[in-house]
């Protein structure tokens, strides 16, 4: 039975890897789920960095006086400890650390898709390669040729005379 490259994308859009062992390469399974795995978990990560950044920057930014001190006044003073715990910065400090987390938690977005996408494109063609023959046997030859005319047989009818050449063949 083969297996169908539908099947197998559908496999492995539904759990990463899983494509990849209906076409019967489960050894390559472990390292597709673990990319999509491991980026996805390295996303979840640099959010919350970036997101306590965030925090950070709003509660620092908006406060007047001397921000070791929360503000009444200031609408994100809940945001305070996560300030100090993010280094008690000034605000332009917080503000570059918070748009480098959020670029870095963009990229790795975006390579967890590609991961994703990458392993169910893997599954799809290993399903359409399953009969495709890749024994010894593979040759080319490459043999010359001389034509009719060249060899003075006559040929009948007007036909060009053709001269010297080759033949290519391909074995499968």
């Amino acid at each position: 039975m083969r297996p169908s490259p539908g099947g197998a994308l559908r496999r492995s859009l539904l759990l990463p890897g899983w494509g990849q062992v209906y076409v019967g390469q489960p050894g390559r399974a472990p390292f597709a789920a673990a990319a999509v795995v491991g980026l996805g978990t390295a996303a979840v990560l640099v959010n919350g960095r970036y997101v306590r950044l965030r925090h950070a920057y709003l509660y620092v930014s908006r406060e007047t006086t001397d921000p070791t001190v929360p503000d009444a006044d200031n609408e994100f003073a809940e945001f305070f400890e996560v300030w100090q715990e993010a280094g008690a910065l000034p605000a332009a400090t917080v503000r570059a650390k918070r748009d480098g987390a959020r670029r870095t938690r963009d990229l790795v977005v975006l390579g967890t898709t590609v991961a994703y996408l990458l392993q169910a494109l893997d599954a799809y063609v290993a399903a359409h390669l399953v009969g495709f023959d890749v024994s010894e046997d593979l040759s080319i030859r490459l043999t010359p040729e001389v034509g009719p005319d060249v060899a003075g047989v006559p040929t009948a009818g007007p036909t060009p005379a053709r001269g010297p050449g080759a033949t290519l063949t391909l074995r499968f």
